[in-house]
């Protein structure tokens, strides 16, 4: 079945000895994977100096109680970002932050 599948893949992409890194989201230990090339893709494609994103990561949903929101702020290793563009695939987000000014 094709979610098995997938399943399986989520497996080998959240896992510590292939992609996978634990960071503190909202004081919950939770395995990420952090994309800085997918970050610098996306910068490099902002048209004329916008900006777009201090941290890129794909966590699994079921890490989350709810589900983000845009300009939510998140705190990620102690540092306060605000979310600025968030995907969902399958069981996984795609979370953008910048760095949040008060």
């Amino acid at each position: 079945m094709l979610k098995d599948y997938f399943a399986s893949d989520m497996k080998t992409f959240f896992n510590v000895g292939e992609f996978g890194e634990m960071h503190n989201i909202d004081g919950k230990d939770i395995l990420v994977v952090m994309d800085s090339d997918m970050l610098k893709s996306n910068k490099i494609k902002a048209a004329s100096g916008t900006y777009l994103g201090d941290v890129l990561f794909y966590a699994q949903k079921s890490d989350f109680l709810e589900t983000p929101v845009i300009e939510q702020r998140m705190e990620l290793d102690g540092e306060i970002y605000r979310t600025i563009d968030i995907g969902e695939d399958n069981e996984m987000y795609k979370i953008t932050l910048e760095a949040f000014m008060s």
